[in-house]
């Protein structure tokens, strides 16, 4: 239907028309007793034999319908203006996806920036700094009861150990990293100084 030139919903009528074709022919020739014989077979024979009638018909009917529809199947593909189409489609849904990955990146800065900025030093840690500058009164038992934290990851360990394994995680050096991107690099410095004082 039409040429290149035609408007594409066009297009999309014609080989819906066709991928969905169904005959209204009824394919009496297929049938494999003719009904001169039908007319003269007794009662009970003859219900069976228009059943096997009709199931040769739709078998007949079902061929030649799917036969149609592959032949505008194999046409839509090989049609030049689906094929511009489809290319165009897919170079939209590219961009569609290359706008939202930088949505998400850009959120995400944003987060990490509003974070960055509504950081607070939290007391433990400066209660940390005048314990190792003027000495721990507590005894060993307290010491043994310290919380560890991770503080640009905001996570609480039990030991140190686990805080020393978490710092070399790639998850804990990301999360530096992205710090160090934003441009705060006094204040992570700070903090890595802290933990490792810690």
């Amino acid at each position: 239907m039409g040429n290149l030139e035609s408007p594409y919903p066009e297009v999309v009528k014609f080989y819906n028309y066709w991928l969905n074709f169904s005959s209204i022919m009824d394919f009496c020739w297929e049938d494999p007793y003719d009904e001169y014989d039908l007319s003269r077979v007794i009662r009970r024979g003859y219900k069976r034999w228009l059943k096997k009638n009709m199931k040769a018909r739709k078998k007949a009917k079902k061929e030649y319908n799917n036969k149609v529809r592959d032949l505008a199947h194999n046409a839509k593909r090989l049609d030049k203006r689906v094929m511009q189409m489809m290319a165009k489609r897919e170079e939209e849904r590219k961009r569609e996806m290359e706008k939202e990955r930088e949505r998400r990146k850009r959120l995400k800065k944003e987060k990490l920036a509003k974070a960055a900025m509504e950081y607070e030093e939290p007391e433990w840690t400066k209660v940390v700094e005048r314990k190792r500058k003027y000495g721990d009164p507590e005894d060993e038992k307290e010491k043994e009861r310290e919380e560890w934290e991770c503080v640009v990851c905001r996570k609480g360990f039990r030991n140190e150990k686990q805080c020393r394994n978490h710092e070399q995680s790639k998850k804990h050096l990301r999360m530096v990293m992205e710090l160090l991107k934003l441009k705060h690099y006094d204040m992570v410095a700070e903090l890595i100084e802290v933990e490792r004082n810690y």
